[in-house]
């Protein structure tokens, strides 16, 4: 992976976890969510103008994705309102990955190498301690880990339709850059 490939993805975690604590620390959920898919809409809007559009077989999964996020943003409002983002944050990002690769390989028939497999679970497995590790994690309450492991799923489901609609697109970019729009 090229160093700037890498701090790509670090800087994209980074503002992962960022608008989830913005969204967990703030007063309305529901208004915090809204706003912070309207900014990354805009954000994404410019872009658009200088970028092909994805190739047509790539726009059902456009719009099954954006439904999809509807689903997530939906769980995440709900987990967050009864628990604590030290514990659903690392529940909900640290076993979609898992999942994602075992249903990537039973329904998409992808082949991973052994190292990725165990590259995966190491990093999962990583992020899960950081949940059972959390001061937080001994006052558990069910309804809101059970919210974050559905939106484990749900991660995982928008992954699969994703990693479809990317190749498909013929421009991983404006694929992202259209998805942001339509979500926001």
């Amino acid at each position: 992976m090229s160093i700037e490939v890498m701090f790509i993805v670090l800087a994209g975690a980074v503002f992962h976890a960022f608008w989830n604590a913005l969204i967990k620390s703030g007063e309305d959920p529901l208004i915090d969510t809204v706003l912070i898919t309207a900014g990354a809409a805009a954000v994404s809007a410019a872009p658009l103008l200088f970028m092909p559009l994805p190739e047509p077989s790539s726009w059902p999964y456009l719009a099954a994705s954006t439904a999809i996020h509807l689903c997530y943003f939906s769980l995440i409002i709900l987990a967050y309102q009864g628990g604590e983002l030290s514990l659903i944050y690392p529940v909900m990002r640290g076993s979609s990955p898992a999942i994602t690769i075992i249903m990537a390989s039973l329904l998409l028939n992808e082949r991973p190498t052994w190292g990725c497999w165990i590259g995966v679970f190491l990093v999962s497995g990583g992020i899960l301690l950081l949940a059972a590790d959390s001061p937080r994690s001994r006052d558990v309450r069910f309804a809101p880990v059970c919210f974050a492991l559905l939106n484990a799923g749900v991660i995982t489901v928008y992954s699969l339709v994703d990693g479809v609609g990317v190749r498909l697109s013929g421009n991983a970019l404006s694929y992202t850059a259209w998805l942001l729009m339509m979500v926001g």
